[in-house]
């Protein structure tokens, strides 16, 4: 209660809704010293349970609009609990970094310049290696062939540029142009969260989240290629551990081409992949598995 009630008046910046697993690291990170706030030993065991006792309270109220997902939809702030409460100016929380503030990312498809391609996109200032958005590469392919007067009717007539990329033919159609051009480049995305940007090299492929089974019974998630998009795996680990009160494990990869495994207590395919779409704003095309989660019963 002390830890709810601190998180609730000495967060800069809570609004609602906000997730219950986010809340609960705020109450983490505000608990006293020389004390450990872990929700599974308390007579609660789970944070859920703990949070529909404050409802009950009238200090917070809850909403679940998605299975597996619960919201801090509204604070009470007039309620005498939280207005009587006072907290020790020592015992205040830091104020959050700007990760904590911001962990979404823009994902940007790209392709870079290689040498069978340089000849048409450094008519528009670009070199060798440049890294360019899927969107553009297609706007400067149709700009190069209109200032070269390459288009006749519905194919493209193949110049001294595009002649390395297309060696054997004299005409091509659009659609076969733009798939050479593109077969040419060297894939790559970027990926922007406030002001940092990353450009990484390689196709970008979707996070996996799979269920399997380990000592003959026992049911985990196991989920994969979370660092691709930048995400602190630790971090993901805390959030699942308090969101439901499972326990986590992350798998450390010997390879430096592979990247770590998380690993969940239990089916929990619907709440990790709610998490990457609410908390990490990850669009749904780079996530796989829903397929796992477990069946809703009529």
């Amino acid at each position: 209660m002390h830890c709810l009630l601190a998180a609730i008046k000495y967060t800069d910046g809570l609004t609602t809704p906000v997730l219950a697993s986010t809340f609960y690291l705020y109450m983490k990170r505000i608990c006293p010293p020389k004390k450990t706030l872990d929700i599974k030993k308390s007579s609660y065991k789970k944070l859920s349970q703990f949070l529909e006792r404050m409802a009950e309270l009238g200090i917070v109220e809850l909403e679940e609009e998605k299975k597996g997902v619960l919201s801090i939809s509204k604070i009470d702030r007039r309620n005498p609990k939280l207005v009587e409460f006072v907290l020790d100016p020592a015992d205040c929380p830091p104020k959050p970094t700007t990760d904590e503030q911001d962990v979404s990312f823009n994902i940007i498809e790209c392709h870079s310049v290689t040498a069978p391609v340089l000849g048409i996109f450094e008519t528009f200032g670009f070199l060798r290696g440049s890294v360019i958005t899927n969107s553009d590469i297609h706007k400067y392919i149709i700009e190069f062939v209109k200032r070269k007067g390459l288009q006749e009717e519905n194919r493209v007539r193949v110049n001294e540029a595009l002649r390395s990329i297309c060696p054997r033919e004299m005409y091509i159609t659009w659609p076969i142009l733009i798939q050479a051009i593109y077969k040419a480049m060297t894939p790559c995305y970027k990926l922007t969260s406030g002001n940092s940007e990353i450009i990484r090299k390689g196709k970008l492929h979707p996070i996996n989240i799979t269920v399997a089974k380990r000592c003959g019974r026992k049911t985990v998630t196991l989920v994969d290629n979370v660092e691709t998009f930048g995400i602190n795996i630790d971090d993901l680990a805390d959030y699942c551990q308090q969101g439901v009160a499972a326990s986590t494990t992350v798998n450390r990869s010997q390879s430096p081409k592979q990247t770590d495994q998380l690993q969940v207590q239990g089916n929990q395919v619907l709440f990790i992949y709610n998490l990457l779409i609410e908390r990490y704003k990850l669009p749904k095309k780079y996530i796989n598995g829903l397929q796992y989660a477990p069946k809703q019963k009529n």
